[in-house]
């Protein structure tokens, strides 16, 4: 009976949560903790030079890197585009944090 097959690819996958309305918020909700974390680890290691946010920093860029440039050998742009948001998302929350929070 019109049995649902499972995602093939992450694209497949990600492009699920694109698509199907239901799960839109969910995506959202998604982003905005990436996002956060991401700020929070740029705030304490740029900011409070926490050697521990450091390295988390460093690996995630390492791995953001080599899994960007992997995706961008592959034609698969749109999660490039997606790695590249959350950075820049991450950055403006630090920002922002920057600007409001006590030094």
């Amino acid at each position: 009976m019109g049995e649902e097959r499972e995602p093939a690819s992450l694209d497949e996958w990600l492009r699920s949560w694109v698509t199907d309305p239901a799960l839109r918020p969910i995506l959202i909700v998604v982003v905005a903790i990436m996002a956060t974390n991401g700020a929070a680890v740029l705030v304490l290691s740029l900011g409070d030079r926490n050697p521990f946010a450091l390295a988390a920093l460093a690996i995630l860029i390492v791995a953001s890197l080599r899994e960007g440039f992997r995706f961008w050998r592959e034609g698969r742009r749109g999660i490039v585009a997606g790695i590249a948001l959350m950075w820049g998302l991450s950055a403006l929350g630090a920002g922002a944090a920057a600007l409001w929070l006590p030094s």
